[in-house]
């Protein structure tokens, strides 16, 4: 699942919602018109001479990811030390409890849930 999300980013985050249930609304309508939208903008910066690696991905962050509502926040906040210091020991627990725990889970789609399987 994860290389899925390299080599097919919308179909791998539209199949995920869909194993997980997601129904408001259709993904892959929203990402066709997204990409559409955005088109003439990436167009504009490559022709340029924005380097490649400078334009900024957008659509890693789309819908149906909680970063696209937290990144301007968590980069104003992540600018102080003492917050900064927080949140790395946070993730340094989440990290150590999902490794503790990769051996257990029966899918990828279990980190999703709420609910033991």
């Amino acid at each position: 699942m994860l290389s899925a999300i390299y080599d097919y980013p919308v179909k791998a985050h539209a199949d995920l919602m869909d194993s997980v249930g997601q129904s408001s609304f259709d993904f892959r309508k929203y990402m066709g018109e997204y990409k559409m939208d955005m088109l003439p903008f990436v167009e504009a910066v490559i022709k340029d001479k924005v380097h490649y690696a400078n334009i900024v991905t957008i659509p890693a962050y789309c819908v149906g990811d909680v970063a696209h509502h937290i990144a301007q926040s968590t980069d104003n906040k992540c600018k102080d030390d003492m917050v900064m210091g927080i949140i790395e020991a946070v993730t340094d627990v989440i990290e150590k409890s999902l490794l503790s725990s990769v051996t257990k889970f029966k899918s990828p789609e279990q980190l999703l849930s709420l609910q033991p399987e």
